[in-house]
């Protein structure tokens, strides 16, 4: 009965209806466009930094007259990159211009002047094809010259000697081309082992130059340096030639030195000449050569062979002596080194020669010193310790304490006792009259020393104590 209770009870629940909430106000819809759109990709750039505008080309839109003009004036300034490109402007987009020819010679010239020689030649070569000798002899004789000069670049020194043979014989030049030409064909000449010839053309180029500068202005000075500097070459070549080791008596040793020593002096005599002559780059090659013979007459006798008949002690006491005699050179060419540097110094000159100069002369000191210095000093520590030993057996004799030697260092020199003669018998009362003084022997040192070498001397038992005041 519960139980029927129970169901009869949830069915009233469940079907007795449920109080309704109020229902809220209707909302007006609105009409809603949807628009469809295509994906955006987003990608990112890095900005790049800004760039200075590129200056415009003052060159640009220039007939050849114009840039024939422009380079002339860069070139009389010695702008010579800006002169080279306007006349190669000229060669690239006027073919047929007649400032053409002026562009090949006058960029020639800025090569040259920027030392690309070699890249001369080619437009030396077409400007010349396109003149007549006898109607320009002026622009032939200039452009062969530099064609000349470039070409001893190239070290063909067979077609150099051909062109300044053909401008001294075929054509008039003014003299400072003239002296020019000489010392260049002398210097060809030297190159291909024609001495004597080579001295006779640059003899003639220094000959003219000697005869016409009182009444020219010449500025030679290059040919001038380079002239005396061939010139010491050719004597240097000669003192190399002789042999001092293919020799068999003493005479014959003497005259062959001699004749070494005479080509040494020749050739330093032009050398120096070539210093003279005020241009830094020969001025250094030829102080460079003239401690280099010294160096080499040095090493050239220090490597004769000694005679075969000396006892080993006997070689050793010629090496030392022929050291001594021959030392003098080596200070010679450390001293003319030095020079050079100094002066390589003062005029801000850095070439190849001023570079050998240093190396050479960093050797030389270490040659000087393992020869010469070490062995000097080595040798005096010996004859002051045998002039010790000596002076110690005087003491001996004498009667004296025999002085040792210790960490005072002192050297002593022993002084004989006897009679002397003091004062004289005319000038001021103190010194009058002169009379005779017994002197003991004494010692004194043979230099200033020093406070602690005299405090050593004490602890030695070798000198007194001090006197009162001594600080």
């Amino acid at each position: 009965m519960r139980r029927l209770f129970l169901a009869c009870c949830l069915g009233a629940c469940a079907t007795a209806p449920a109080e309704r909430g109020k229902e809220p106000a209707r909302v007006a819809k609105k009409k809603v466009t949807k628009l469809h759109f295509a994906p955006t990709v987003i990608v990112a750039h890095v900005p790049k930094p800004a760039q200075p505008d590129k200056a415009p080309d003052p060159l640009q839109g220039l007939e050849a007259r114009e840039l024939d003009e422009r380079a002339r004036l860069a070139a009389a300034g010695g702008r010579w990159e800006e002169a080279l490109r306007a006349w190669n402007r000229v060669l690239a987009g006027y073919p047929d211009s007649l400032e053409r020819s002026f562009a090949l010679f006058g960029s020639a010239d800025a090569l040259q002047n920027l030392g690309r020689c070699l890249e001369a030649l080619p437009r030396l070569a077409e400007f010349m094809d396109g003149l007549d000798p006898s109607e320009d002899p002026e622009d032939y004789v200039d452009a062969l010259f530099r064609k000349g000069v470039c070409t001893a670049e190239k070290r063909d020194y067979g077609a150099v000697e051909e062109i300044f043979r053909e401008l001294l014989e075929d054509f008039a030049m003014p003299t400072e081309m003239t002296i020019a030409a000489h010392i260049s064909l002398g210097v060809s000449l030297f190159m291909q082992g024609q001495l004597a010839a080579a001295e006779t053309q640059l003899a003639a180029g220094l000959s003219l130059y000697r005869a016409r500068q009182a009444q020219e202005f010449l500025e030679v000075q290059y040919y001038l340096g380079q002239a005396h500097f061939y010139l010491g070459e050719a004597d240097r070549a000669r003192f190399r030639q002789v042999d001092l080791g293919r020799t068999e008596t003493a005479d014959e040793m003497a005259n062959r030195l001699d004749d070494k020593c005479d080509h040494l002096l020749a050739a330093q005599k032009h050398y120096v000449q070539g210093i003279y002559a005020r241009h830094r780059g020969w001025a250094t090659a030829s102080a460079h050569q003239v401690g280099t013979m010294y160096d080499d007459l040095y090493q050239h006798i220090q490597g004769i062979p000694m005679p075969s008949d000396l006892t080993p002690l006997q070689q050793e006491l010629y090496r030392e002596e022929l050291t001594k005699k021959t030392v003098i050179l080596l200070k010679k060419a450390m001293r003319t080194w030095s020079a050079g540097l100094d002066f390589a110094t003062r005029t801000g000159t850095d070439n190849q020669w001023v570079r050998k100069t240093r190396e050479r002369l960093k050797t030389i000191k270490e040659t000087y010193l393992s020869d010469y210095l070490r062995p000097k000093q080595a040798e005096q520590a010996l004859q002051a310790q045998i002039l010790a030993e000596k002076e110690g057996r005087v003491l001996e004799g004498l009667g004296l304490p025999r002085v040792q030697p210790g960490p005072s260092g002192i050297a002593w020199v022993t002084h004989e006792g006897g009679d002397f003669q003091m004062g004289r018998n005319y000038g001021p009362a103190v010194e009058r009259p002169m009379h005779t003084v017994r002197v003991r022997g004494f010692q004194i040192s043979r230099t200033e020393i020093t406070v602690t070498q005299y405090k050593a001397c004490v602890q030695d038992g070798l000198c007194s104590e001090p006197d009162s005041g001594y600080a």
